[in-house]
């Protein structure tokens, strides 16, 4: 699944940022990397949501040797054949610290000071959340001139 997801999905990423260094219109590490983030964060999310969708949704071929069960992912995780003995998933209320504090819910901008910022010039200015890289670029060279 990593090669197919860099194949198809973040190599197109990495080179739409290396675009934006390239010429210049983003310097890695200076302050308007978060209006970057601001931009980009939720489209990047819905690309890998949409990744994981496909790949858990996909029909696994039976081979020979395959330590791994035929099917669809998502179907074997859910609904195991039986005779499957308390295969529930675990909610997550009952997982161990340990693992819930590496669970996050994504931010858009870590911080809530420019992100309400932002959110302000995108309210005064009529100007919409991003939906695709496209809306995405478009909206990063508005808040840049404006930041």
């Amino acid at each position: 699944m990593v090669v197919i997801f860099r194949r198809c999905h973040s190599q197109w990423w990495i080179e739409l940022f290396e675009d934006l260094v390239a010429f210049e219109v983003f310097h890695p590490g200076c302050e308007k990397e978060v209006c970057l983030h601001y931009c980009f964060m939720e489209v990047i999310q819905q690309d890998l949501d949409a990744v994981r969708q496909q790949w858990n949704t996909h029909r696994i071929r039976p081979s020979a040797g395959a330590w791994c069960p035929a099917g669809v992912p998502d179907e074997l995780f859910y609904l195991p054949r039986p005779p499957a003995i308390n295969c529930m998933r675990t909610p997550i209320h009952n997982l161990p610290p340990q693992i819930t504090d590496e669970l996050e819910v994504p931010q858009i901008c870590v911080n809530v000071d420019l992100k309400a910022y932002f959110d302000y010039l995108c309210h005064f200015h009529n100007w919409e959340k991003p939906t695709n890289p496209d809306s995405a670029t478009q909206l990063y060279f508005k808040l840049v001139m404006q930041f």
